[in-house]
């Protein structure tokens, strides 16, 4: 297994890097069961680059029956990306009309990453509104009588062929200090966030007059590469992240200036980010293969090999590692406490802060979910 991982991650640096030369190993690849973990991690696309960059090697050539599966599943994430574009510009413009100024989160913004955004597996459309809760939850009820809210967002079940979440703010951290740090600058950082215009070639507009049918919001680099690195840390500690998020990191690392970089370093010990953003650097530098020129702190093997083993175990949101389908979705919630403090627990070594602050957190939240359910 340890070796079959290592020439996936190999095959993978190579699909991310088109200066990289074939690596020595394709010939072991089984291609059958390299589009199984794509699936498993969200990284179908990613990989499909790779393959289509082989030519006409000689050894170990995808048949014609293993091009035709991975084209297949490529074509479907096209469209995907094409529907989910035109619902994501949609959804941002009728908030808009109805007073709430947004922002899109991750998803269709992180596409125009990469450099070729059709490819990137599509998720949920995440959109921040301008508003307090108080008033962004009466709107969303009023629509969805049923929608119950978190302490981040709450769900919007009112539009077809998507999953939209509402944020009342874009993410957060479970160290009650820190999160009052990073949800004042989050505040602070609104109105420009949220002024943020920008237009992603791939969306098909049925007007082709009305470009404004094909824009949307979406945070600029420097803000994500806050707040993109708090969501990779949340899922860490809550249900879980794939590589398809540690791929979007990379490609914004790569896509943001020096001057970028540099604000974020000045602002990571403040958010409680400083370890868990070494322990990235090292996933990023020395499995995904990012130039060192782009790192943002100096790489933490230790703690990043420990995140890394629970993302490539996981898989995409955790879905296939045991300890979070218990965590997330066992009904008996004492059980699914307890899973949830021996995973914490387990990563208390490397990141204290926000580790020993879960538990508290969750039962803090436990108690406002049932003051705020109606």
């Amino acid at each position: 297994m340890e070796t079959t991982r290592l020439l996936y991650l190999d095959f993978l640096r190579f699909c991310l890097d088109e200066t990289r030369g074939i690596p020595d190993g394709v010939g072991n690849i089984n291609w059958a069961d390299l589009k199984e973990f794509a699936k498993q991690q969200a990284i179908v696309g990613i990989c499909w680059q790779g393959m289509s960059r082989l030519g006409d090697i000689k050894v170990n050539k995808p048949t014609d029956d293993d091009v035709l599966a991975w084209m297949a599943l490529v074509q479907k994430t096209q469209k995907q990306n094409s529907k989910l574009n035109e619902r994501t510009a949609f959804v941002s413009r009728t908030f808009l009309n109805e007073g709430f100024p947004n922002c899109i989160l991750k998803g269709q913004g992180n596409a125009l990453y990469y450099p070729d955004p059709s490819l990137r597996s599509s998720g949920d459309i995440d959109i921040w509104l301008d508003g307090s809760r108080e008033k962004i939850t009466h709107y969303v009820k009023t629509l969805c009588p049923t929608a119950e809210p978190i302490y981040l967002h709450i769900d919007f079940p009112a539009v077809k062929g998507a999953t939209v979440e509402v944020h009342y703010m874009p993410s957060y951290v479970n160290n009650f200090w820190a999160n009052r740090r990073l949800q004042r600058w989050f505040n602070e950082e609104k109105k420009r966030q949220m002024s943020h215009v920008v237009k992603p070639q791939t969306i098909p507009s049925e007007d082709a007059k009305g470009s404004k049918h094909a824009s949307f919001t979406t945070p600029t680099d420097d803000f994500n590469l806050v707040f993109q690195l708090c969501h990779i840390m949340h899922h860490i500690f809550d249900e879980g992240i794939g590589l398809r998020q540690l791929i979007d990191y990379y490609y914004l690392l790569r896509h943001a200036t020096d001057v970028d970089r540099e604000e974020l370093r000045h602002r990571l010990s403040s958010f409680g980010l400083r370890r868990f953003a070494r322990a990235i650097m090292w996933i990023e530098h020395e499995q995904l293969g990012l130039p060192e020129e782009f790192l943002i702190d100096e790489p933490d093997e230790q703690a990043g090999r420990v995140v890394f083993d629970d993302i490539l175990r996981g898989g995409n949101f955790g879905k296939f590692n045991d300890d979070y389908e218990h965590a997330s979705k066992r009904r008996i919630y004492p059980r699914r406490a307890w899973m949830k403090l021996r995973h914490s627990m387990g990563l208390v070594r490397y990141f204290p802060g926000e580790a020993l602050s879960e538990p508290f957190f969750r039962v803090w939240h436990f108690f406002w979910r049932l003051k705020n359910k109606g």
